[in-house]
């Protein structure tokens, strides 16, 4: 199996609306929590070479590097070489892969206040985008204009994913971490329903592509739901396998009761949401967790997933490639573990980004892995009492002078 290796952690991946075998991956080094981002855009083989060699070799068409993770991207729908990339420093940055790597990015947007963690373009107009960020808002772009058009702002808490709806070019969802879903008319001044749809964080929803007004909504309480925006009170349907946060769903372009779905306990699934037993196919090839997945509109059978370990591609003909992030078991010492164990078990995002991750996981880190996290929680909170408590419990007293760097520099 050809592995293509990335330097940092996946969390998004996209398939071209134009090209069969392109893809796009997004990253973010030390699983998002601090560091740098790339942005790889790659082609995948559309057929075995023969006995000998039996796949083409992946090729990365290009990589663009960000200052700050990548934590998702979309294609545009009506230029095959656009993308918008959503950055954990609140930026929306656009990149032409025709253009040379020096011209890029086109443009970097920076108007929300926090990490940007979903991008979807409107595959009915073509001309709009929309960006959904951890400061609780939701914010609508055209590609020719440096400003937004509208921020549309409900949410009480992360807005985690926005995604229009496939029929309708004014219609959009939202899912927040305040356990709600609502549904938006950008023609209107406020969202147009309100769906208290699991009773922990909602990580993502996404519309049926045959039917819209069916949704499905994917959560930490382990679950996805798909609703009919019609009537609301109870679920059309409810899928239960998932041992974990259910990070990302995606409806297939090509049967209308099939999803995918990924979680932190590091397995994908399709589901067939209209049979009694749901679960179609089980995917365990990740060995950390899957935090992306998508399906290709122009090829049928054809699924991607990323995790913080690899991307997997497999077609209809059970021919697989796999795209491999280096370190795996060995980065999670680097202070991941405090991100992915604490959502997985249903903390919220910006509690596990303060020092009180550090009370919950003390006694699962090893010492340097401790010293890191603490380093970052320390510079994000100020919370440099906690870290040093917690690292002198642990001896690692080179970490203490490194914890209180990042302190000062965090409050000066």
């Amino acid at each position: 199996m050809p592995v293509f290796k990335t330097p940092f952690n996946g969390y998004s991946v996209k398939f071209s609306p134009f090209y069969e075998s392109r893809l796009a991956v997004a990253t973010s080094q030390n699983f998002g929590i601090l560091g740098n981002g790339r942005l790889h855009v790659i082609d995948l083989s559309p057929a075995p070479l023969g006995p000998a060699v039996p796949h083409q070799p992946i090729t990365e068409l290009i990589a663009y590097d960000t200052a700050d993770g990548v934590y998702d991207v979309a294609w545009s729908e009506s230029h095959d070489s656009l993308l918008v990339a959503a950055i954990a420093d609140g930026s929306v940055k656009l990149y032409d892969v025709a253009l040379p790597p020096a011209s890029n990015p086109l443009r970097s947007l920076h108007e929300h206040t926090r990490e940007v963690s979903s991008a979807d373009y409107n595959p009915t107009r073509r001309d709009s985008f929309l960006t959904s960020s951890w400061d609780d808002t939701v914010k609508l772009w055209t590609v020719d204009r440096p400003a937004s058009v509208r921020t549309f702002k409900e949410h009480a808490y992360c807005v985690y994913s926005a995604v229009w709806n496939p029929r309708h070019a004014d219609v959009f969802a939202s899912a927040s971490g305040d356990c709600t879903l609502r549904v938006w008319d950008v023609r209107e001044p406020g969202s147009t329903m309100i769906i208290p749809a699991h009773e922990l964080e909602i990580l993502a929803c996404d519309w049926n592509k045959y039917d819209d007004c069916c949704i499905a909504t994917a959560s930490v309480d382990k679950s996805i739901k798909v609703w009919d925006v019609r009537s609301i009170r109870v679920p059309i349907s409810v899928l239960n396998g998932h041992s974990y946060a259910v990070r990302k769903i995606k409806f297939s372009p090509h049967r209308q009761s099939l999803m995918m779905s990924c979680s932190y306990d590091m397995s994908v699934c399709l589901w067939d949401y209209m049979v009694e037993d749901a679960l179609v196919a089980r995917y365990d090839h990740h060995t950390e967790f899957a935090v992306g997945v998508d399906m290709s509109v122009l090829v049928e059978g054809l699924l991607a997933s990323t995790g913080w370990d690899e991307l997997a591609y497999q077609d209809g003909n059970d021919r697989d490639i796999a795209i491999g992030t280096h370190g795996g078991l060995q980065e999670k010492a680097m202070g991941g573990i405090c991100m992915d164990y604490g959502e997985a078990v249903g903390y919220s995002l910006e509690m596990l980004r303060y020092a009180k991750v550090l009370k919950v996981f003390n006694g699962l880190i090893s010492r340097n892995g401790l010293a890191k996290c603490a380093c970052v929680c320390a510079r994000e909170a100020g919370a440099f009492l906690d870290a040093y408590r917690i690292l002198q419990s642990k001896s690692a007293y080179p970490a203490i002078e490194k914890c209180y760097c990042a302190t000062f520099q965090h409050v000066s």
